[in-house]
């Protein structure tokens, strides 16, 4: 559901209406918008790519993963390894 709630909460935010998002995602009716916001229609990814484009957020983010701030909480091996995996050297 936190995908949902950030559409909202970023939708309201940037002070967009229902039916501004609509036509920004390419809908034509604004009740889609409503029905995504209540969780009622399942995203594909394609889709919330755009919503995370239109907001100006990572779609982690807006998906309510949030990785940089699970990685600033993680332990400092699973940092090590995390930035080993991805060839990140520690300055």
């Amino acid at each position: 559901m936190k995908l949902y709630e950030n559409i909202k909460k970023y939708r309201n935010e940037r002070g967009l209406s229902q039916e501004q998002l609509a036509e920004l995602m390419g809908y034509s009716e604004k009740s889609m918008i409503s029905k995504i916001e209540k969780g009622q229609v399942e995203l594909g990814i394609k889709k919330i790519m755009k919503f995370a484009e239109i907001f100006g957020v990572p779609a982690d983010v807006l998906m309510g993963f949030d990785i940089s701030e699970a990685y600033n909480e993680a332990s400092p091996d699973t940092q090590a390894a995390v930035r080993a995996v991805l060839g990140i050297r520690r300055e």
